[in-house]
């Protein structure tokens, strides 16, 4: 297995995954911003696995709520809104709390919830090989349909910021 990279992990758009503690599962991109936690990062080829699988996934359209505040988190313009939602609302539209990272310049110090599935993916309803690779991102103290922000600093000891 290959670790993703500083350099990859500083500069690209990277989706990673995890189950909460009620085992939902989420979606969450870095922004390039330079944060995965640790079981995010130690494989590359488990991220794309999992980003294919997930996106392979048929969408059910229209079963996506989109987060009322979005516009003010991500700093959008008039005008983006369709563009910048349409990645959120198809995982969502697949079973996924779908969230981004907060764009402070600094990094991320936190994520929030972009969009929420009416009817969410369970840990149950995925294969084997994708249960036993979204272990390395379990997240016991956050609960997706609860939680529409995500510090970094909430994220288990285990799924801490690569140093």
């Amino acid at each position: 297995m290959t670790a993703v990279s500083d350099v990859d992990e500083a500069t690209l758009d990277l989706d990673w995954f995890a189950i909460d503690k009620d085992h939902a599962l989420g979606h969450f991109t870095t922004g390039g911003l330079g944060f995965l936690p640790r079981g995010a990062a130690s494989s590359r080829e488990v991220l794309e696995m999992l980003t294919a699988f997930f996106c392979g996934r048929p969408r059910i359209i229209g079963s996506a709520v989109v987060n009322p505040n979005v516009c003010a988190w991500a700093r959008l313009k008039k005008g983006q809104e369709d563009r910048y939602l349409e990645d959120f609302v198809a995982m969502a539209e697949r079973g996924l709390f779908s969230y981004d990272h907060v764009p402070t310049g600094r990094g991320a110090s936190h994520y929030f919830r972009v969009a929420a599935p009416t009817t969410p993916l369970a840990l149950d309803q995925v294969p084997d090989e994708i249960r036993q690779a979204l272990q390395a991102m379990v997240l016991p103290k956050v609960a997706f349909a609860l939680d529409e922000e995500i510090p970094v600093s909430a994220l288990d000891e285990d799924c801490a910021h690569k140093t």
